[in-house]
């Protein structure tokens, strides 16, 4: 029946489906509905609509098709992305520089009063930054710094506010002696979301607050932060659904830390069901290897230890190193350990150096 509707009606209907797909943390789903939305469109339109499916596919942990996905987006902008490590290092320090000799000033702007080809550029470089924030996190750090420094140029608030929620995340993972410099970050976020009365805002910059305690090492505010955060998120009527696995990432990792397997074992099984179900591979990755994955070793059961970190990785790309190969790596290292085996342990380790 869809097929049968004029053009116009018929990406209407797509862009509905693909936004409520997006919504339900089916990104790999949506990603589809949205390029077939874009099928026939120009301009404006259609690098938006292909911004969508990168921005979807990076999410869900589609990692080869969303790389392919964003590269074109980019290119269609200028842009591209950096191919080597150190390439990606050194846009990340001129991109950094020039935020600090810069300052985070702006002339603030409403949207319509703005480029919105400008707008585009940011919410493209934003998206890039979002989706490799947590799996690259050097290209991620450059994108979303870039992305900053462009919304700062532009003035449009919504655009300053969550650039600079991320800002603070970044800043924070610099050690405790950023923490400072962090909160000031998300001080000024939190200023914008509360001006606006944002409630988007106020989401992103209660997201920002769990990952800033969870660098400050306040793990039991970080995981109420979390729960918080979780809840604010789901509560949004736009599709924030790698934003609420991020949060539900953090309180697994702070309930860890904390010893409380209890209440970890409890919800785990829940997390990974769900995350199953949306085919979202980035959430499997992280909540069956790396930290949650002592809640198996703490009920003493190696044998599902091993398997849910190998399960975890088995669709997660093999090229390249990401923060889930780190993941993976000191699981199967606290395998051996635990197993009475540090020599093991030591060619596990070795082995994934190359």
């Amino acid at each position: 029946r869809a097929l049968a509707l004029p053009g116009r009606e018929r990406r209407r209907l797509h862009l509905a489906l693909g936004d409520a797909l997006a919504g339900a943390g089916r990104g790999a789903e949506a990603a589809d509905v949205y390029r077939l939305a874009g099928r026939g469109a120009e301009g404006e339109l259609s690098l938006e609509l292909e911004r969508r499916v990168a921005d979807q596919l990076l999410r869900a942990g589609h990692l080869d098709a969303g790389f392919r996905a964003l590269d074109a987006v980019l290119r269609s902008i200028g842009m591209e992305l950096q191919r080597s490590p150190r390439a990606a290092i050194a846009s990340l320090l001129w991109h950094r520089a020039h935020l600090e000799l810069r300052g985070l000033g702006f002339e603030p702007r409403e949207a319509p009063a703005c480029d919105p080809a400008a707008l585009r550029e940011i919410d493209v470089l934003f998206s890039a930054g979002i989706g490799l924030s947590f799996v690259d996190s050097v290209r991620g750090a450059d994108f979303l710094a870039r992305s900053l420094r462009r919304a700062l140029e532009v003035g449009e608030p919504t655009r300053v506010a969550r650039s600079l929620a991320y800002e603070a995340c970044f800043v924070s993972n610099r050690g405790m002696g950023a923490q400072a410099k962090a909160e000031a970050r998300l001080a000024s976020a939190r200023a914008i979301a509360r001006e606006r009365d944002d409630e988007y805002l106020r989401a992103l910059c209660l997201g920002a607050e769990c990952i800033v305690l969870f660098h400050g090492a306040e793990w039991s505010r970080s995981a109420a932060a979390a729960e918080r955060g979780e809840a604010l998120f789901s509560a949004q009527p736009i599709g924030l659904q790698r934003e609420v696995s991020s949060v539900r990432f953090f309180w697994a990792v702070t309930q860890a830390l904390l010893g409380r397997f209890d209440a970890l074992g409890a919800r785990l099984p829940d997390l990974v069901r769900n995350a199953r179900e949306r085919g979202d591979i980035f959430s499997l990755v992280n909540l069956r290897s790396g930290f949650p994955n002592l809640l198996w070793l703490a009920r003493g059961d190696l044998p599902r230890a091993r398997r849910e970190a190998a399960e975890a990785m088995r669709d997660w790309p093999q090229s390249g190193f990401h923060e889930q190969h780190f993941c993976d790596l000191y699981a199967r290292v606290g395998h051996e350990l635990y197993a009475g085996q540090p020599e093991q342990s030591l060619a596990v380790n070795r082995a994934h150096r190359g």
